[in-house]
Order: C-alpha cells, then sequence, then structure tokens
C-alpha cells in the first residue's frame, strides 16, 4: 500500500511543530519574566519589613541626665537623676524633698530631709534656714549635699504662695491621710478625715507643712510626694509641658533651664505612658551609707 502525502497536510504539520515550538519558547519567556518579577518583589518586600541596623558610624549619644548611651530613636528609658524640691521664704525653709529617678529601675524614690539640720556652710555650722537665708536654694543644695555626701544633680525651690500657684496649673493630686488631720491657727484652718482626698493649691502646701510633727510628718511629706509626682506625671499634663515649663520654672530659684527640659521632654512622655513605673514614699532620707526605706 502506498500512501501519499499532501503538500497541505505536510503544511499543517509543519505549522504544528512551529506552534509547539512558539508555545515552548513562549512558556519560557513568561516564566522568566514571572520569576524575576517575583525576585525583585521578595526583596523590596524584604527591604521594608527588615528591622534597620543603626549606623556603625554613629557616635554615641547622652541621655536626659548626662550619661552616654548607645541608642536609636525614640530614646530608651535610661539614666538616673537626683532632685531637690524645697519650699520656703526669707529665713524659714518649710520643707525638703528628695526625688530620686531611676529610669533603669522605673522608680522615682521620694524622701523627705528634715529641716531642722545643722549643715556645713561658709567654714562654719549653720541652720537649714540661715543657709537659705544667706544664700538662697544654690547654697542649701550644695551645704545639703554635703551633708549627705552626695549632689543634687537639679533643685526647684520656691516661696509657699508660687508652690500653690504651681500646683493649681498642674491640678489636684490624690492623697492617702492616714489619720485626722486638724491644724488651726490664726491664719491656717487645716481639717482632713482619714481616707483619700483631692487636694491642690494652698491645701496641698498646708498639708505638707501641718500633716503631723516630727518623723510622722516626714512620712506623711514623702507619702504626699510620691502621690503628687504620679499624679502629675501623666500624658495629659506632660503634652502641655513646654507651656506649663515656662510658666512653673519661673517661679522658683532653679538650675533646671529649657535645655535641659527639651532634652528630658521625651522621656517624660514614656514614663507618662509607662505603667511600670513606680512612684515609691521613702520616708526619711538616709545618709550616704546607710540603709534605704
Amino acid at each position: 500500500m502506498s500512501i501519499l502525502f499532501y503538500p497541505e497536510d505536510g503544511g499543517h504539520i509543519m505549522d504544528r511543530k512551529k506552534s509547539a515550538a512558539f508555545l515552548k519558547g513562549f512558556v519560557v519567556v513568561f516564566l522568566v519574566i514571572v520569576l524575576t518579577l517575583a525576585y525583585f518583589l521578595i526583596r523590596r518586600i524584604g527591604s521594608e519589613t527588615a528591622p534597620s541596623e543603626p549606623s556603625q558610624t554613629e557616635a554615641p549619644s547622652t541621655d536626659a541626665f548626662g550619661s552616654v548611651v548607645q541608642t536609636t530613636q525614640p530614646p530608651v528609658l535610661s539614666g538616673s537623676c537626683d532632685l531637690l524640691f524645697g519650699c520656703g521664704e526669707g529665713d524659714r525653709v518649710d520643707f525638703l524633698i528628695r526625688t530620686v529617678v531611676d529610669l533603669d529601675e522605673k522608680t522615682v524614690r521620694v524622701f523627705a530631709i528634715p529641716t531642722d539640720l545643722t549643715l556645713s556652710y561658709a567654714g562654719a555650722q549653720a541652720s537649714v534656714h540661715t543657709v537659705f537665708a544667706e544664700g538662697g536654694a544654690s547654697a542649701l543644695a550644695s551645704a545639703l549635699g554635703g551633708y549627705y555626701s552626695d549632689s543634687f544633680d537639679r533643685y526647684y525651690f520656691c516661696s509657699p504662695n508660687d508652690f500653690a500657684d504651681v500646683t493649681k496649673l498642674l491640678g489636684n493630686a490624690e492623697i492617702h491621710v492616714k489619720k485626722e488631720v486638724t491644724y488651726v491657727r490664726e491664719d491656717v484652718s487645716l481639717h482632713l478625715q482619714a481616707g483619700k482626698h483631692s487636694l491642690s493649691g494652698e491645701e496641698l502646701y498646708d498639708y505638707l507643712v501641718y500633716a503631723d510633727t516630727g518623723d510622722a510628718l516626714l512620712s506623711a511629706q514623702s507619702e504626699a510626694f510620691a502621690a503628687m509626682l504620679r499624679a502629675y506625671c501623666v500624658p495629659a499634663t506632660v503634652g502641655e509641658g513646654e507651656t506649663l515649663f515656662s510658666r512653673i520654672i519661673n517661679k522658683a530659684q532653679s538650675n533646671i533651664t529649657a535645655f535641659d527640659f527639651a532634652e528630658v521632654q521625651p522621656l517624660l512622655e514614656q514614663m507618662a505612658q509607662n505603667t511600670d513605673m513606680q512612684y515609691l514614699s521613702c520616708g526619711i532620707a538616709p545618709l550616704a551609707g546607710g540603709e534605704d526605706a
């Protein structure tokens, strides 16, 4: 039997072979394009999601309290600062509070300093009141630092009226009164039942000065001031930091500057939002080498 091949059939066979080759080539090219696009897409996503590494040549920065740290933005809670708060006028000091902020431990420890101490000042021994009357807040901070064999990084000292004005700006603080307080004299009337009270302005000042006597008063001062700091270091207050700072700093003798505040502001914001921060009342300030409360 002979088999006849028609040109048309041969043409169709050749067309099918060409079509198959074309399809194979197209598929290969298509796969190459898809794989190439996929490769660059993966590279792009990887670069967008991969954590950025700090520059190896970046110079070390300092935290808000002057300690050298290696960090990236936003700033981390680190470093410590020793602050002295005081209130008085003329030749009288009403109360003194030492506050130690430790951002590594996330604690703010508050100590009350007795106002009846005898300090070394100008080559002699002098009372707290005399040092303040003759040398002001700067001399008192220095003399107290010598007494405690330490130093205060910053101090803030205001009059009773300015203290009342400042606390009014910051708002009320919830104070826990352990026992009933009654103090009455010609220009002061303080009566608080045991329990929680929301105090501001003159009430806070009167409580810090007249809540009790002796060591019991110092304990009450420590507890009240810790409660105040806890109440004031919140997002709402810190958010108005610049406005409040300019109004508060002008009402005191202080070595806190606008530059200090600008440096500390990011950390204050983190402290205000950090629920792990502990504000601890530690009673009477211990001498160097003594045991902390």
